[in-house]
């Protein structure tokens, strides 16, 4: 088992042992049903990427009872599409691009 899947097992496990349906999670989350048992799966295909994706996560460690921030930063850790390491690159170039141009003498 990867890492990755570890992860959703557990937080699955998780959702089962407090009794939330993945219809909770849905209508709670307006997430689809399809993309919650997709993601319980370890497929994030459907998913949006970056803080979305986060924010999915967050929303779904919500309503199982979970910590958020610990289940968002596992998650960040171990897929993809919760990279969180683009954000100092937008900054970098927010700031180029913000910065005043020299001028010529």
């Amino acid at each position: 088992m990867t890492p990755q899947e570890a992860f959703v097992t557990r937080l699955r496990r998780h959702r089962e042992r407090q009794r939330v349906s993945i219809d909770d999670i849905a209508r709670q989350t307006r997430i689809k049903r399809e993309q919650l048992e997709a993601f319980e799966g370890a497929d994030l295909t459907t998913w949006p990427r970056g803080i979305y994706a986060r924010a999915w996560v967050r929303a779904y460690a919500d309503c199982v009872g979970l910590d958020l921030d610990d289940t968002v930063n596992e998650f960040c850790r171990l897929f993809p599409v919760g990279d969180r390491r683009g954000q100092g690159t937008v900054e970098e170039i927010a700031a180029i691009v913000a910065s005043a141009s020299l001028s010529t003498r």
